[in-house]
């Protein structure tokens, strides 16, 4: 007899937790959907920009698959891509009330872009070999481009027209910057040299030595509102006098790496370890 009661008791119990374990799993299966996950295409060659909007609220990037792209920084979404350079993309900044941005290509020109609609507005075209940076002045009427052409160039932003051009360095110029009044623009270059220009009259006021190589960023003003550092990840072939060009071979002068090597068929460069402490 109690043999029995205690097998009947045992099934009753099971069963007990059966339905509960039912009921459990159909509560789990009914509740609230999981968050899809989010793709992420990416670019498809090196990452050579970033620059964060003013509002933080997007980020750009430039790469070697000749595109820009902007991305949600607050759930990593891409919102959309900028297709219109032939080569890469080496430079984006956004305007100071992130409206504009603009990129600089190894196509020798500059492209100005419509943040809301992620159209082109124009492209700027007159220097004569790839560039490597652009800048906005703090007020947003001015860009400045450096390129291998050895030479900066100053922009009316407004209507593209090219108020004036920048001579002094004896090789390329790799990066650019206004100073927070902007009435000074700062220019670094494979000559191993800084020049200060003044911005009003295009004039040259002094030049800094003192690099045994060449001087590839000057970091923007504390005031700017927009960053344009070069990626972790990127890879600098500098020149003077022959353009970056895809399927080209490393050319003689230094190859900058960054953490790491890349394979050479990102960009069709041979990979070449730099020589050196570096």
């Amino acid at each position: 007899m109690k043999r029995n009661v205690f097998v009947l008791s045992f099934f009753l119990l099971l069963s007990a937790l059966m339905s509960f374990a039912g009921r459990t799993s159909f509560a789990l299966e009914s509740g609230p959907p999981r968050p899809e996950p989010v793709p992420q295409t990416g670019h498809t060659a090196i990452v050579e920009s970033v620059a964060f909007s003013p509002d933080g609220k997007l980020l750009a990037s430039a790469s070697c698959d000749h595109t820009v792209k902007l991305w949600n920084v607050a759930d990593g979404r891409e919102v959309r891509t900028l297709s219109g350079h032939t080569e890469c993309v080496e430079s984006v900044a956004f305007s100071p009330y992130g409206k504009l941005l603009a990129s600089a290509s190894h196509d020798e020109t500059v492209k100005l872009w419509n943040v809301a609609e992620g159209r082109e507005v124009r492209t700027l075209s007159g220097h004569t070999n790839g560039v490597e940076s652009v800048a906005f002045s703090p007020d947003g009427k001015l860009l400045a481009s450096g390129s291998y052409d050895k030479t900066i160039k100053l922009w009316n932003v407004a209507d593209g027209r090219e108020v004036c051009t920048l001579s002094g360095h004896t090789e390329g110029v790799e990066s650019v910057a206004f100073s927070p009044n902007g009435k000074l623009l700062a220019s670094g270059s494979f000559d191993k040299t800084i020049k200060l220009w003044n911005v009003a009259d295009g004039r040259e006021v002094r030049t800094l030595s003192g690099h045994t190589s060449e001087v590839q960023s000057e970091p923007p003003p504390a005031t700017s509102p927009a960053l344009s550092p070069v990626s972790p990840m990127a890879v600098k072939i500098p020149g003077p006098e022959t353009k970056p060009r895809v399927g080209a071979p490393v050319p003689p002068w230094p190859v900058i790496f960054t953490r790491e090597f890349f394979d050479s068929s990102t960009m069709g460069f041979n990979q070449r370890k730099p020589t050196g402490s570096g």
